[in-house]
């Protein structure tokens, strides 16, 4: 957990090449941050694993995922639609 971080809003990693175990580790810190709104992992290479894993971990605050330019191919993603903004491209 990140404590001092609990207040976050918005987290942006874009292209720092997270994989599935960063992703793992980044769920488990970011379970805390109770107010976090918007998170970027695009340009990662994050697949279908790790985003299993960060889904089910992520505070219920997120409702902004940018996912863009990583290894997710979707295909048993149905835990992706309570997001309000989903960027994949």
């Amino acid at each position: 957990v990140f404590p001092r971080m609990a207040t976050l809003r918005v987290l942006v990693l874009r292209g720092n090449s997270l994989d599935d175990n960063c992703t793992r580790l980044l769920a488990q810190g970011l379970s805390g941050c109770k107010q976090i709104q918007s998170l970027d992992l695009s340009d990662n290479r994050i697949s279908d694993n790790g985003l299993d894993v960060l889904i089910r971990s992520l505070p219920t605050s997120v409702d902004t995922l940018y996912l863009a330019m990583n290894d997710i191919t979707l295909a048993r993603h149905v835990l992706l639609l309570r997001f309000k903004v989903l960027n994949i491209r």
